[in-house]
C-alpha cells in the first residue's frame, strides 16, 4: 500500500517535495491558496486542492487523518504554518515535518507539534560546505 501525504505550500520547495514523494510511489495532496499553484501541479500529483490553511472549516474536507505524513512549506507565512501543523497534529498525523526560515521559527513550530522542522538554506549551505 502506498503511503500518503500532504503538502502545505507550493512554492519552489513544496513543489518540489510533492514531485519528488510523486517519483518514489507516494500519493500526493498538494495544498495551497493560490489557485494558479494549482492548477500547475494538479496533473503531476493525486490530488491538488486550493484552501486558506488560516480557515479551521477548510482542514475538515482534506482527510489528514488518512495521512502518513504532512510536509508544511509556507514559513513566509507564519500563521497559515501554525494552524497546519496543529491540524496535522490534531488529525494523529504520525510525521509533520515544518519548513521555517529561521531559529525562531524552527522553537515556535517544534513548540506546536512539528516532528521534524528543516530550514532549507541552512541545510543546503551545510551540504555544499
Amino acid at each position: 500500500m502506498d503511503k500518503s501525504y500532504a503538502v502545505f505550500g507550493l512554492g519552489e520547495f513544496g513543489r518540489s517535495v510533492s514531485y519528488e514523494l510523486m517519483e518514489i510511489g507516494a500519493d500526493v495532496l498538494a495544498i495551497d491558496k493560490n489557485k494558479n499553484k494549482i492548477t500547475a501541479i494538479a496533473d503531476d500529483v493525486t490530488m491538488a486542492i486550493s484552501i486558506d490553511a488560516l480557515n479551521e472549516m477548510a482542514y475538515e474536507k482534506l482527510g489528514l487523518n488518512n495521512m502518513d505524513g504532512v510536509v508544511v512549506s509556507m514559513s513566509g507565512n507564519l500563521s497559515a504554518s501554525i494552524m497546519a501543523i496543529i491540524a496535522a497534529k490534531d488529525a494523529g498525523v504520525p510525521l509533520v515535518i515544518a519548513k521555517a526560515s529561521d531559529d525562531t521559527q524552527r522553537t515556535i513550530f517544534k513548540k506546536v507539534g512539528a516532528d521534524r522542522v528543516v530550514i532549507p538554506e541552512r541545510d543546503g549551505a551545510v551540504r555544499t560546505a
